[in-house]
């Protein structure tokens, strides 16, 4: 019922800000329209057509190649590797991206085309080897610009907002952002979205999750509705995220940053809800004259356990993967530089986790070769015993590829 008042607010709002959005002097302008110049007539040249078109389309085309070598650890949630997580792998990733924009509308799709060699050497699959692929559309969309300051659309999306690097606890849609290893894509899931902008400073967003997309919920996917109100000002953001899950669950998330000055930025970002406690994560970064950008986060999560690993999930509590953590207070501290010498990128990143002691260290280096071709490696070594959190599934892993854009 709160939700369904909400929307009501919030679609009438939107009405009626487009019958107000009348510029200053109204009569005058429609005295001018009537005396304007008949627009040309609608242009039905076919070659003229097929320019615009051709004008409008846009093409990527991404080529990986990367192998992977990783150690499963035997813990309570792993006994004899019964994820059957594998030692080795291989793949290479084909991931071309189109898109399409002419007149009023918007278009896009991204095709994947992943081919893999597993090998297992732990557990009930020691010996074992497999070959496979897979076909799919990560992300796809459709945009109608309804006027030039309401725009409507529906796709397949990857949605990613606010500054946090260690989760983003404010997304009621996914709080994966992807950032502990990039070379990997996020699924997207699918939406119908509505964005108003009346100016550069406001903007406000009605957002509605349909299907699971890519995703694959291990607690089941809830269809999820969200309103987003966005403010940028003079070095400085905020934004507001109500949401509505299908269980009957009302959440606020909220994210919000300020330059404090030239080199020190500050931010914030968490989330309420009915049922569970609260979230905030807390941080800033510091960029030295020298060129690397320093960064530290605590991220506490009201809903998380602190019981043995193994009892964090079900039958036993309600954790789930899907959290990203699952622990109630965490610490990340980072340090990255780009385009040193011109080609190389780092990030070092240490994520401990305060209430049982583990912790994972990620390091990622890219090595830009050209304008089209790089390398990349990102290293995994996670620390803690067999009943903690980073402790529980790997010792380590080692990820080491090649990309080349066309």
């Amino acid at each position: 019922m709160r939700f369904t008042r909400l929307l009501w607010i919030v679609v009438s709002f939107f009405v009626l800000s487009a019958s107000l959005n009348v510029p200053d002097g109204s009569a005058d302008a429609g005295a001018e329209e009537n005396t304007a110049k008949p627009a040309p007539p609608f242009q039905t040249d076919e070659s003229a057509l097929l320019k615009e078109l051709r004008e409008g389309f846009d093409w990527r085309l991404r080529v990986l190649g990367f192998g992977i070598v990783q150690q499963p650890r035997n813990s309570d949630l792993n006994p004899d590797n019964v994820l059957q997580i594998n030692r080795y792998q291989a793949e290479l990733d084909i991931r071309p991206d189109l898109g399409l924009k002419f007149r009023k509308v918007e278009l896009s799709v991204k095709p994947r085309f992943d081919f893999d060699w597993k090998r297992w050497e732990d557990g009930v699959r020691s010996g074992e080897s497999d070959y496979d692929y897979d076909i799919y559309v990560n992300e796809w969309l459709a945009r109608y610009m309804l006027t030039e300051e309401l725009f409507a659309s529906y796709g397949r999306e990857n949605l990613q907002w606010g500054p946090s690097y260690l989760i983003s606890p404010s997304n009621p849609f996914n709080k994966d952002n992807g950032r502990n290893n990039p070379m990997i894509e996020v699924p997207g899931l699918d939406y119908a979205r509505m964005v108003w902008i009346p100016s550069p400073k406001f903007s406000a967003s009605f957002i509605a999750n349909t299907d699971e997309g890519q995703m694959d919920f291990l607690r089941g996917f809830e269809k999820t509705y969200a309103f987003k109100f966005d403010y940028t000002g003079h070095k400085k953001y905020f934004s507001v995220i109500p949401s509505y899950r299908e269980s009957d669950e009302f959440r606020i998330g909220f994210f919000g940053g300020w330059a404090a000055s030239d080199a020190l930025l500050l931010h914030i970002e968490g989330s309420a809800s009915d049922s569970e406690d609260g979230s905030v994560l807390v941080g800033g970064s510091y960029t030295l004259r020298l060129g690397p950008t320093l960064t530290l986060e605590y991220y506490y999560n009201g809903a998380g356990c602190t019981d043995s690993i193994r009892n964090c999930f079900p039958p036993f509590n309600d954790s789930s993967f899907d959290d990203v953590l699952i622990r109630k207070n965490y610490i990340l501290v980072q340090a990255f530089d780009t385009r040193i010498r011109n080609v190389f990128n780092v990030i070092l990143r240490w994520i401990g986790d305060l209430d049982d002691g583990s912790s994972r260290s990620v390091g990622i280096v890219e090595y830009e070769l050209n304008n089209h071709a790089k390398l990349f490696a990102v290293g995994d070594y996670f620390s803690g015993g067999p009943d903690t959190e980073f402790g529980s599934l790997l010792e380590y892993s080692l990820f080491v590829g090649a990309e080349y854009n066309f």
